[in-house]
């Protein structure tokens, strides 16, 4: 009888201790809730002091992009240019993440412009919201990829394709994001808050090791960024893994405090494996260099892995199919062909593409890229040609842009651009890059003579490549 006593108020205890945690879920996310009908009135209103009252004034991106002020700028300008606007979001996952509440969600996003047309956008995001009273407010957030939440299990990542696994100290938080050039990204957050690293694999270019690696993209950042310093840079291992390591202060345009980046770089299996972390405001430096090094320290990648990683990851990756000389992709009815003597592969570059094709000379660095992007149709065929070539000012110097000229390429309208530049750790380079808009996919035709010197007698075979070109 005393045993059934005990066993009955254990299950009752249990019973009751569910029932709470429950409750308390339920509360949170109703609060969570609550909050973001303030956030998206706020947004349809057009109401910019209701709207940045949802933000701490510590605001800024996981990894990089606008702090609180510059948020309150971009929403004034959107403010300006429409009207009639819709918010509808759709929760995902809310979770409570070391001091953070975690919220996934995706916001639609519809409206008039001022000047004619409609405005539609469609995003995946996590942010990270931190108690204020009774309410809320957005600590941090970054655009964020749902299907790849599976590999986090508690603070560690653990991806299989690339076999690396890796883990975060308590208090950080995993985020699978999103990079234009990496095949898959992961973001972590700081306890503090604004102090980040990033970790990401990408299929390893030809000629290029962790130190050519990491040094191109020093180099870029030291042409992007302000008040750029570098500290050290010299080679880096973990267990049998060798890398190369470099430590930088520098401020970048988006963000007006600096930060302290200390790069990581591995090579293994064919994969360019990257860790970069930020101590933002670089003061932070000392207080999350120990929480840095205790990331690296849990890395690993399987000894299978190492042999060739990046097959697994092209196998995921990489869409169409090669057969000799010629790239198809019967999804989005495309085709494209290299010279006879040239080399054809498809790489995978980062997750935002729909594919990815290197085309390669016998001998030598030139090289044609051929992709496709999902436009979501927010953009005209001008506006990416624009946009590609403000970001190629950017990273470049001694740069020389063409005149946009127009063309016909399988039956559609296309534009094309030739441009000469150089940039620090690649040389200098003249490219001819051909755009295609076709049912909100822009297909691009990039063809680099590495050196620029040779863009002459490589030019028949890239209008050979270009003009090869085809879709239904």
């Amino acid at each position: 009888m005393r045993k059934t006593a005990i066993l009955a108020g254990c299950l009752m205890a249990a019973l009751a201790g569910s029932m709470a945690a429950f409750a308390e879920e339920t509360d949170l996310r109703a609060q969570v809730e609550a909050f973001y009908q303030k956030l998206d009135r706020a947004t349809e209103s057009e109401n910019l002091d209701a709207f940045m009252s949802c933000f701490t004034p510590g605001y800024m991106e996981v990894w990089a992009g606008p702090n609180a002020a510059q948020l309150k700028t971009i929403i004034e300008k959107n403010n300006a240019e429409l009207e009639h606007i819709t918010a509808r979001r759709e929760f995902k996952n809310i979770t409570r993440a070391g001091k953070f509440v975690q919220v996934l969600s995706r916001v639609e996003i519809k409206a008039d412009k001022t000047g004619g047309g409609t405005y539609e956008m469609n995003l995946d995001e996590v942010q990270f919201l931190v108690p204020d009273g009774d309410s809320f407010k957005i600590q941090s957030r970054a655009n964020a990829k749902p299907e790849q939440y599976d590999p986090f299990q508690g603070n560690t990542c653990k991806n299989e394709t690339a076999g690396v696994q890796f883990s975060v100290p308590e208090g950080w938080v995993l985020v699978p994001g999103a990079h234009p050039y990496m095949q898959s990204v992961t973001f972590m957050l700081a306890p503090d808050g604004t102090s980040a690293a990033m970790f990401g694999y990408l299929e390893l270019p030809s000629n290029m090791g962790a130190k050519e690696g990491l040094e191109g993209d020093d180099a870029v950042c030291k042409t992007v960024a302000q008040n750029f310093e570098m500290f050290q840079a010299g080679d880096y291992a973990v267990g049998d893994l060798k890398g190369y390591e470099s430590v930088t202060r520098f401020t970048i345009p988006r963000d007006d405090r600096d930060r302290k980046r200390w790069r990581v770089y591995f090579s293994g299996g064919g994969l360019l494996i990257t860790f970069n972390f930020d101590a933002i405001p670089a003061e932070r430096w000392e207080s999350v260099k120990p929480d840095f090094e205790k990331i690296l320290a849990s890395f690993s990648m399987t000894p299978e892995a190492q042999k060739d990683a990046a097959s697994q990851v092209r196998a995921l990756t990489a869409k169409g199919e090669v057969a000799g000389n010629i790239y198809s992709n019967d999804e989005l009815g495309c085709q494209i062909a290299a010279p006879r003597d040239w080399t054809l592969k498809t790489t995978s570059l980062g997750s935002q593409f729909k594919f990815t094709v290197d085309i390669n000379p016998p001998e030598g660095e030139s090289m044609v890229r051929f992709l496709a992007v999902d436009t979501q149709g927010q953009g005209t065929l001008e506006q990416f040609i624009k946009g590609d070539m403000n970001a190629l000012k950017m990273i470049s110097k001694d740069t020389e842009l063409g005149e946009v000229q127009d063309l016909q390429l399988s039956g559609y309208p296309a534009k094309l651009h030739i441009s000469r530049f150089s940039i620090e750790g690649f040389g200098n380079i003249k490219r001819k890059a051909v755009y295609v808009l076709v049912k909100n996919i822009l297909y691009c035709i990039v063809c680099d003579a590495k050196p620029a010197a040779d863009f002459d007698s490589l030019l028949p075979r890239f209008d050979e490549v270009i003009q090869s070109f085809t879709i239904n």
